[in-house]
């Protein structure tokens, strides 16, 4: 397939750099911010003429969307498919912006993609043929998984989760660090433990057959440590419903972007 890639930040070239790494060799890219190299373009006008993508795929700030995205109108003519990895842009919104009846699809990438890890939701408020479908999961799956979602209301909780979820981890992290610092080890012994921690319990996780609660219960051993400050966590479900109060303030404000 022939790919429009408009917008070339982290998120676009970690795309990029896993649909080349797939053999994916037909792939042009207008960034203003990029340097010259081949198959790279300042500004949409400067395509060749004839080129026809199969796929446009919208890696742009959401900021500049009302002015980027007009521009790319006129390939409509060719029924390609455009998607849309910008947090809080509607698909009404993109609609609006090409006009006519495009076929657009949403998707919600996280920030592991850039090493291939990533986990992508995916919607489309039509239903997508055969071709078009497996042009989205032969995207996606080049830095990652990809799950889809039947309603956009959905792909804002999928920003919510695993689109913001890695500064979760990543908080949790640094919160480890800290009560083992101020408990007694140096920062740097204390930030290192928690971030090999961390590695390995995702390590452990992509490897293991076993649900997360399998796993939990097989590290936790009756009346020992990993008991005691589980008990802790749960004490009061405090923990549970500081989480569940993070993922709603994450839900809520997607849906506010989105509108």
């Amino acid at each position: 397939m022939s790919i429009l890639l408009v917008g070339c930040g982290a998120m676009g070239n970690a795309l990029r750099q896993g649909w080349i790494s797939q053999g994916q060799s037909e792939i042009k890219v207008v960034d203003p911010f990029l340097q010259a190299e081949p198959n790279v373009y300042k500004e949409q006008t400067h395509l060749p003429k004839d080129f026809k993508p199969d796929v446009v795929v919208f890696a742009i700030k959401p900021q500049v969307a009302a002015h980027i995205i007009p521009q790319y109108s006129t390939f409509i003519v060719n029924n390609p498919l455009f998607v849309s990895i910008m947090a809080g842009v509607s698909v009404a919104s993109i609609s609006k912006y090409l006009g006519e009846k495009p076929t657009i699809v949403r998707a919600m990438p996280n920030l592991p993609a850039t090493v291939g890890k990533g986990i992508t939701g995916v919607f489309s408020p039509s239903a997508l043929d055969q071709e078009k479908r497996h042009l989205i999961d032969a995207l996606f799956s080049a830095v990652g998984k990809l799950i889809w979602v039947n309603s956009e209301e959905k792909l804002n909780l999928v920003t919510a989760l695993s689109g913001s979820g890695p500064a979760y981890f990543f908080r949790f992290a640094e919160l480890l660090a800290k009560a083992a610092e101020e408990l007694g080890l140096t920062l740097e012994q204390a930030s290192e433990l928690s971030r090999q921690t961390l590695i390995g319990a995702g390590a452990l996780i992509e490897s293991s057959p076993k649900s997360i609660t399998e796993l939990k219960v097989n590290v936790t051993s009756p009346g020992g440590t990993t008991a005691a400050a589980l008990k802790a966590f749960d004490q009061d479900n405090v923990f549970g419903e500081v989480v569940k109060n993070a993922i709603q303030a994450a839900f809520t404000r997607a849906k506010e972007l989105s509108q």
